[in-house]
């Protein structure tokens, strides 16, 4: 899903719709707490995301 992500920058909506309904169901807490993330720019997101995954140690 990541890949899919990075891939193609411009499908935020459609990516994180299917990152949140990923087990099947789509809980009203989950679009909440998507709807605070405030995620109104792509570019921005982007840079947060590959600070995240910076942070992630495969090695472990």
């Amino acid at each position: 899903m990541a890949q899919e992500f990075i891939d193609k920058p411009n499908s935020l909506a459609y990516w994180t719709q299917e990152v949140v309904g990923a087990d099947g169901e789509f809980k009203a807490e989950e679009w909440q707490a998507l709807g605070e993330l405030g995620i109104l720019d792509t570019e921005q997101f982007l840079d947060a995301f590959w600070t995240e995954l910076e942070k992630i140690d495969l090695d472990k």
